[in-house]
């Protein structure tokens, strides 16, 4: 344990935990234990900064970021990477909200001007907290680190008010997710477009295979939901969503996975289709912001015609396809 906590009876248990989480992390980061490391942070996994924010959902991309990190904290000749916890609070048995600090040197100096975070921690279980949500005061997280610049008060204003938290009362997102897919069933099944499209947040965000484009309002989408009227369905058919799960990436938003088939009166028309939705919690309803869909077409949306794809890409890999910071 961190000689921070030599007086442990002097700090409550969400503050031990939050700093225990960060010693051992450091720890593992800096000898260069990634798969180890790794195995304290939840996915899919939102991280944030001051330009932007990333979701990380593989574990192959948690090991190529936090190799990144251990790796460029050793070429920079660090011999200190400490992060002191500021305050921190226990939200449920299973959440914990907390800030700490972060401070890079060699030796007596300052590599990287300290800069403070703001992280979830939720206990899986098995007696391990992991992260499930990060915004740090950085520019940027990319590496190495003398690409990294720290921007200190750039959530001062957001970490300021104390926000009520769905995750408190609501530890599985599964049952939500699966309430808004039975709504887009109904309406779909019903060739409802108006309740069907009402369910989406605009602008919506849609990606594809390899390609991407933005729903400015429910009209933009007519033409893909009629396109989903004409599969051949039959009369005894419809579309139906099966999840495969859904986890909160933060306090209002959900980032859920299902496959969509089209049956057909006896067999699927089809499908399967791999999707991804972020849904989020605007004025007391769950709406759809981002959709991602396994679907490619040597056309631009919207007068594609669709054929399934094996290939569900990552909300990374859309980032570095659209020049996203």
């Amino acid at each position: 344990m961190s000689a921070a906590f030599a007086n442990d009876g002097a700090l409550d248990r969400a503050a031990s935990i939050y700093q225990d989480h960060l010693d051992c992390v450091s720890d593992l980061l800096f000898v260069g234990n990634i798969e180890e490391c790794i195995n304290y942070f939840a996915l899919p996994l939102l991280i944030r900064t001051r330009t932007g924010e990333t979701l990380i959902e593989t574990r192959q991309d948690m090991l190529n970021d936090t190799r990144q990190h251990s790796e460029s904290l050793n070429g920079h000749g660090v011999t200190n990477y400490i992060r002191l916890v500021k305050q921190a609070r226990q939200l449920s048995e299973t959440l914990i909200e907390g800030w700490h600090e972060t401070y890079v040197l060699r030796d007596a100096t300052s590599i990287l001007p300290s800069y403070q975070s703001h992280m979830f921690l939720r206990d899986t279980g098995d007696g391990v907290w992991k992260v499930i949500e990060a915004e740090h005061e950085l520019e940027n997280l990319r590496f190495p680190l003398g690409s990294v610049k720290s921007k200190p008060g750039s959530f001062a204003e957001t970490w300021q008010g104390t926000q009520g938290d769905i995750r408190v009362a609501h530890s599985n997102a599964e049952p939500l997710y699966r309430a808004f897919l039975d709504v887009l069933n109904k309406h779909q099944n019903a060739a409802n477009f108006d309740g069907w499209s009402s369910q989406f947040q605009y602008p919506l965000e849609a990606h594809y295979d390899a390609t991407d484009r933005v729903f400015n309002e429910p009209a933009d989408m007519r033409a893909f939901f009629d396109a989903m009227l004409d599969l051949p369905i039959g009369e005894k058919g419809g579309v139906h969503r099966a999840i495969t799960s859904a986890d909160f990436i933060s306090a209002d938003r959900i980032c859920g996975y299902h496959e969509t088939t089209f049956e057909g009166s006896d067999a699927p028309a089809f499908g399967p289709v791999k999707s991804r939705m972020i849904l989020t919690l605007t004025e007391g309803r769950w709406k759809c912001s981002s959709v991602t869909n396994s679907l490619s077409s040597d056309d631009a949306p919207p007068e594609a015609e669709f054929k399934p794809s094996s290939h569900l890409p990552t909300m990374s890999e859309i980032q570095k396809r659209m020049n996203k910071p």
